[in-house]
C-alpha cells in the first residue's frame, strides 16, 4: 500500500481525488467539504469504510504539529518516549494538543471495494422516520453486522430524509442489488 500526504487545509474531496489518482483507498467518509485534519483529530469515523479499513486516524503514519509553545514536531506511531505518547494523544483530541499542519496516511488498495450505493427515504414526519429507522437498524443488526464483507451507514438530514449508504467489499460474494 502507498502513502498520501495531506496539508492542513485539505478537504475530503481533495483526499478522495488523491486516493483515486494513486489507486488507493481510505475510510474517508461522505462529506466532500469536511476538513481532513479536523475530522481525523476529532476521531475520524466513517461508517461506509470503517468496517474494512478502520478509522481514518488509525491510518495516520506521520503528522506534523505545531505545539502551543511554537515547537514544530514530526510524529509517527513509532516515535519514542513523549513523542510517541503525543502522537497517540493527538488522535481524537481535536485541537487541544496543537495545530496539525500535515498528515500522511497509509492507503489500502482501491480494489478492496467492489461497489456501493445509497437508499434515500423521504419520511413525511417524525413518526414515519422513527418507523423506517427502526426497520433499518434491525436490518443492520440482522444482516449487515453479521456480514463482514459489507457495511451500512445511516444519515438523517433535514426534513426527516434518511440516507442509507452501503459499501460492498471485494470479498462480497452475493448480488449487491438483492442484498
Amino acid at each position: 500500500a502507498s502513502e498520501v500526504p495531506v496539508g492542513g487545509g485539505s478537504i475530503f474531496q481533495q483526499l478522495a481525488e488523491a486516493c483515486s489518482e494513486a489507486g488507493g483507498a481510505l475510510p474517508i467518509g461522505t462529506g466532500p467539504t469536511v476538513g481532513v485534519c479536523g475530522c481525523v483529530m476529532n476521531g475520524g469515523l466513517s461508517g461506509d469504510f470503517g468496517k474494512r479499513l478502520g478509522m481514518l486516524g488509525q491510518r495516520v503514519v506521520k503528522m506534523e504539529i505545531v505545539l502551543a509553545a511554537g515547537t514544530i514536531k514530526t510524529l509517527t506511531p513509532n516515535s519514542s518516549g513523549e513523542d510517541g505518547d503525543l502522537f497517540s494523544a493527538c488522535l481524537g483530541a481535536g485541537s487541544a494538543m496543537g495545530v496539525v499542519t500535515s498528515l500522511t496516511f497509509k492507503m489500502d488498495v482501491e480494489t478492496s471495494f467492489s461497489t456501493g450505493g445509497s437508499i434515500v427515504v423521504a419520511c413525511v414526519n417524525k413518526a414515519s422516520a422513527k418507523t423506517f429507522l427502526s426497520k433499518a437498524l434491525q436490518f443492520m443488526k440482522e444482516s449487515v453486522l453479521s456480514t463482514p464483507s459489507c457495511s451500512m451507514e445511516i444519515a438523517i438530514v433535514s426534513g426527516y430524509t434518511i440516507i442509507c449508504n452501503f459499501m460492498f467489499y471485494d470479498t462480497f460474494d452475493s448480488k449487491a442489488d438483492t442484498f
